[in-house]
């Protein structure tokens, strides 16, 4: 997420300077809402766990914009720019394999 907006941030414009500005906005407000953007958490996000703060993120609104000549909004928006980073980071996370704490007790079985 803050990786997130110091791309935004950055003299980098990622889309357009005017859909950066709102992103970053949008992005800002979120994460003051979500109490994440400041001060910045070390590691780990205090009480939230990482299923609760991608479904926060996924819930995220973010403005629509249109040019100056188009009927149709501007296509960014966090939801598109956020939801690959969730679904690499769900892909790649692991939890407890409980095969490993039944072969433990089998070991420790006196019987």
């Amino acid at each position: 997420m803050h990786d997130h907006l110091s791309r935004l941030q950055s003299s980098t414009i990622q889309c357009s300077y005017e859909c950066d500005c709102m992103l970053l906005g949008a992005l800002t407000k979120q994460m003051s809402q979500m109490q994440i953007l400041s001060p910045r958490p070390k590691s780990e996000y205090p009480g939230m766990s990482f299923i609760g703060l991608a479904s926060e993120c996924r819930k995220m609104e973010y403005p629509q914009w249109y040019g100056q000549r188009s009927k149709r909004a501007h296509s960014c928006g966090l939801s598109s720019s956020l939801a690959p980073l969730l679904e690499s980071l769900e892909s790649s996370l692991t939890g407890l394999d409980i095969s490993s704490f039944v072969q433990l007790r089998r070991l420790g079985d006196p019987k």
